[in-house]
């Protein structure tokens, strides 16, 4: 974002984000190319989070690999050949950030429009199970995450492109639990608080099934082992004194 290019971003925030990934081309005669990159987030663009997919399917799809044939072969030391590209995960963050892109160029209208599908985001993320192992790549440790905050929006009008949005966070408490709280966008500085909410709320607006017409736009996890241990660390602390 324009916006905040240029930002100073804290050293703890930024290596909580920071993840690596291998980009890796393999031909036919065993030609092998692999570049390491950094990134903070894992965008999702509209081709990948339409038709009610979850967002296990939509990470799945962002990163299925491409095949590199006909006019699109791969150009290797001794000229083009076919390929396959792939990416997998060098490294996991302690925390997931999803950015969904929903801003679509319209064929029929000629104009950027936005993306409404729901999409499902479930409350837990295991990169260790069956659907997203296969990820990883050689030797990285799979992390379980859970999910942490999200920002839902919902279309003013059909004919508009104006978006009502407000945030779900989840919250350490200081007796050992956690709860959802619900901030709202509103006009009013001062309404602009957090209100609790029960965790039914928060799931059906990030169901894949969700007819409310509602639909996620930032999503927010944390590691489940390190979001545990916070909760934990709280509930022994001391209470303060009267």
């Amino acid at each position: 974002d324009d916006r905040f290019r240029g930002e100073v971003v804290a050293s703890e925030n930024e290596d909580r984000f920071e993840f690596h990934y291998l980009n890796t081309i393999c031909t036919v005669d065993n030609y092998l190319d692999s570049r390491r990159e950094r990134s903070f987030s894992i965008m999702l663009y509209p081709f990948q989070i339409r038709d009610g997919k979850d967002l296990v399917n939509a990470i799945c799809d962002a990163y299925k690999g491409e095949e590199l044939t006909g006019h699109n072969q791969y150009r290797g030391p001794h000229g083009l050949i076919d390929a396959v590209k792939q990416t997998r995960f060098a490294s996991l963050p302690s925390a997931l950030y999803f950015d969904l892109r929903r801003i679509y160029y319209n064929d029929e209208t000629d104009e950027m429009d936005l993306l409404t599908d729901p999409l499902g985001c479930p409350f837990d993320i295991d990169f260790g199970s069956d659907e997203l192992s296969h990820l990883l790549a050689t030797g990285v440790a799979p992390r379980k995450y859970v999910l942490a905050g999200a920002l839902v929006g919902r279309r003013k009008s059909a004919d508009d492109t104006y978006v009502i949005w407000w945030a779900y966070v989840r919250i350490a408490r200081a007796d050992g639990r956690s709860v959802w709280c619900e901030m709202k966008d509103v006009t009013e500085p001062d309404q602009f608080k957090g209100t609790q909410v029960d965790p039914i709320v928060v799931f059906r607006h990030l169901s894949p099934n969700n007819v409310g017409g509602t639909f996620p736009m930032r999503v927010y996890y944390r590691d489940a082992d390190e979001w545990d241990a916070e909760v934990a660390s709280l509930a022994q602390e001391p209470a303060e004194a009267p």
